[in-house]
């Protein structure tokens, strides 16, 4: 840990509900609304869902779960947490004489582990070079259904794409809404805005299912997710649901290190975080249900992959009645869910930030400027690369993973390389490095059976998991 890590004083929740409501905010975002019904679609429906539901309550839950517990007894940001946890366990020892047995190689490896946490940091960076601009793809969408520009036509997503200026001008406009948000602080930015558009997003998602029940195709949407078919599940499916689950919960990004990191001693990490699991299973499966009813109601390709919510859905609203309401509403839900999940993605750097180096960066809105200004750069070289024709295009797609373009490469390297690399040291350290005790003391987990099941899964079967699952990605089975 930085010397200078405790110079900062560090921000805390006001309540329990809050720390909630931020908690699923992070998860309930694009992971759930955009890029769930995209990759059900694009992986055959019930068999990408069955396994992408065991995958959340597997492995993204007791991950999840101790993140959150890793944030708490460190109270550092996530790139410190780990040496910080591990001096903790180890006073903690010699206070009680709990002793509990573990690697000799978690002793003295301060630089080591700084390594390690520094991946907390890589991951939701990379994550913020082109998650904006996927936002002001929404927030244009929106601003076009709200004052009924006409988008169904055949080229109209694409020549938004191929159109600098405006990828640009939304992508500047979603990035400062969301860095102002974060630069009113923890508790007053990140807290209060989630408080207010979580229960929001809720609601605009079961009207939107309410149309999609009484409107669109229902019986054939609930069908596609919920028929299952165990033949369908292939390693493919099985690697994408995996990422799925990982990046939908936030996990791998540091935000549950760091929002774990302003919790209460109190805090009852092992209920609220199995309501912000399933609170996330919940609404991509909602999700699901509406998007696809409005699809299967005008027979549309639902493999349309990233696009299908820009170019399919808005073919789809204009065939159902109340579309001057229906699309608006459902352009707003992902607003909602994009904004919550950029704020808590930009958190971890700023903690990072201000902790490591509270000289340069001394207060947030300086540390959020440095943040705003890097990120729009980036963000700027995505979106060029995205122009057809355009020569950042050619060059990222002839440098770059498989021919993908920069936004896909990004992509790709985040969900299913960084994330898991950052998610797998986590569960090994919670696993074998923590005193067991210690652990158990700050879960407030009394029950005994409980912890142990949560115990053996994050010390034997999460790695273990995603291990096997990460090696199925290189060695292409």
């Amino acid at each position: 840990m930085s010397s200078n890590s405790n110079s900062v004083k560090r921000s805390s929740w006001s309540g329990t509900f809050v720390f909630i409501m931020a908690t699923i905010g992070s998860a309930v975002g694009l992971g759930a609304i955009w890029k769930f019904p995209y990759m059900t679609g694009t992986y055959g429906g019930s068999a990408f869902v069955l396994v992408y539901f065991l995958c959340s309550i597997l492995l993204a839950l007791p991950l999840a779960m101790g993140e959150i517990l890793l944030g708490k007894i460190a109270q550092a940001n996530p790139a410190d947490s780990l040496n910080v946890a591990l001096n903790k366990s180890d006073n903690f020892v010699k206070n009680t004489l709990q002793q509990t047995p573990r690697l000799t190689f978690f002793h003295n490896k301060n630089l080591f582990w700084k390594t390690i946490g520094l991946l907390a940091i890589i991951s939701p960076f990379l994550v913020c070079i082109y998650y904006p601009v996927v936002g002001g793809w929404v927030l244009h969408y929106g601003y076009a259904s709200i004052a009924q520009i006409d988008t169904t036509t055949t080229n109209y997503f694409s020549d938004f794409l191929n159109s600098p200026y405006q990828q640009i001008l939304w992508h500047f406009i979603f990035l400062l809404i969301s860095t102002l948000i974060v630069g009113l602080g923890v508790d007053k930015g990140i807290g209060n805005a989630n408080v207010i558009m979580m229960p929001g997003l809720f609601f605009i998602l079961l009207t939107l299912l309410g149309f999609g029940i009484a409107y669109g195709n229902f019986d054939k949407s609930f069908e596609f997710l919920f028929h299952f078919d165990l033949s369908q599940i292939t390693p493919k499916v099985v690697l994408a649901a995996l990422g799925q689950a990982f990046f939908s919960t936030s996990l791998g990004l540091g935000i549950l290190i760091c929002y774990g990191s302003y919790i209460s001693h109190n805090n009852d990490i092992a209920s609220n975080t199995f309501v912000v699991v399933l609170a996330n299973i919940f609404v991509s499966i909602l999700a699901g249900l509406a998007i696809f009813s409005f699809v299967f109601a005008t027979d549309l390709q639902v493999d349309a992959g990233p696009s299908l919510i820009f170019r399919i859905l808005p073919i789809a609203f204009t065939s159902l009645p109340f579309t001057h309401i229906i699309e608006p509403l459902f352009y707003i839900l992902l607003i909602f869910a994009v904004i919550t999940s950029m704020v808590s993605i930009l958190e971890p750097l700023v903690s990072f930030l201000m902790e490591n180096f509270p000289k340069l960066f001394c207060n947030r809105f300086r540390t959020l400027l440095a943040i705003f200004i890097i990120m729009w750069k980036f963000g700027m070289i995505v979106s060029l690369s995205s122009i057809e024709g355009h020569y950042m295009e050619d060059i990222f797609q002839n440098i770059l993973y498989s021919g993908l373009g920069l936004f896909d490469f990004l992509d790709k390297l985040s969900t299913t390389i960084i994330i898991p690399l950052a998610a797998l040291p986590t569960a090994i350290f919670v696993g074998y490095a923590i005193n067991k005790t210690l652990l158990q003391q700050k879960l407030n987990l009394t029950n005994t059976t409980l912890f142990n099941i949560w115990f053996f899964m994050i010390k034997y079967i999460a790695p273990v998991g995603i291990v096997i699952i990460f090696l199925m990605e290189f060695i292409k089975i």
